[in-house]
């Protein structure tokens, strides 16, 4: 039975909880600006702050040589910094490896999105966030073929210029929306101008996706 990214959040939520009842405070996907300099470009799963030591969370999944040298990186980052340390989370699934769609298709789906904002915007988000995970794959299988975070979705588009940094701003704010939803937050409240936002931005990657030479369009 093959593993998927949300298995990975399982065992790092998991993880995360764990510290936070030693009296840790804990951020996921931290960004660059929460990080210290030597973090700043390893971008780990988590951190753990607020108690001595300061922890790193990092997954590590069997068979996924991309993990293996992120987390290498990090241990030699670590083994320079005094103070923090690094806590290995192990997920020993395979990683599951995901099929491109085509824009085309994705533009379809992106309709039936707009069909669910006028009944459920919260809904409308986790359809479109699905979308948006599949537009990424149609422009890079190589970069996306296999389940990402959130965050580093949104943080690759942008570096490649997918998507503009007023685009990119709109997404992130989506991402705290969607994880809350997905991790049983029922208070979130998502309005109908967010979901519209970003089915905007999501049609523009479309757009720019049939606009690239050899896509299909049939």
């Amino acid at each position: 039975m093959q593993a998927d990214r949300s298995s990975e959040q399982e065992f790092l939520h998991n993880a995360g909880d764990s510290l936070v009842a030693e009296g840790y405070d804990v951020v996921y996907e931290p960004t660059p600006e929460l990080l210290p300099a030597f973090l700043k470009s390893l971008r780990p799963d988590a951190i753990a702050i607020g108690k001595t030591p300061p922890y790193v969370l990092a997954v590590a999944t069997e068979g996924d040589e991309e993990a293996r040298i992120r987390i290498r990186l990090l241990q030699a980052a670590l083994n320079k910094e005094k103070g923090w340390k690094l806590k290995l989370i192990y997920n020993r699934s395979p990683t599951a490896h995901l099929t491109a769609h085509s824009a085309l298709e994705i533009l379809g789906r992106l309709q039936e999105v707009e069909a669910v904002e006028k009944v459920d915007s919260r809904a409308a988000l986790l359809y479109g966030w699905a979308c948006l995970e599949a537009i990424a794959r149609a422009i890079s299988l190589a970069d996306f073929k296999k389940p990402q975070t959130p965050a580093r979705i949104v943080e690759q588009l942008a570096a490649a210029g997918l998507i503009s940094p007023q685009e990119a701003a709109v997404v992130r704010n989506m991402v705290g929306l969607r994880n809350a939803l997905i991790h049983g937050d029922l208070s979130v409240r998502v309005s109908a101008a967010q979901v519209e936002a970003f089915i905007g931005i999501l049609k523009q990657l479309v757009a720019r996706r049939l606009s690239q030479p050899g896509t299909e369009e049939d």
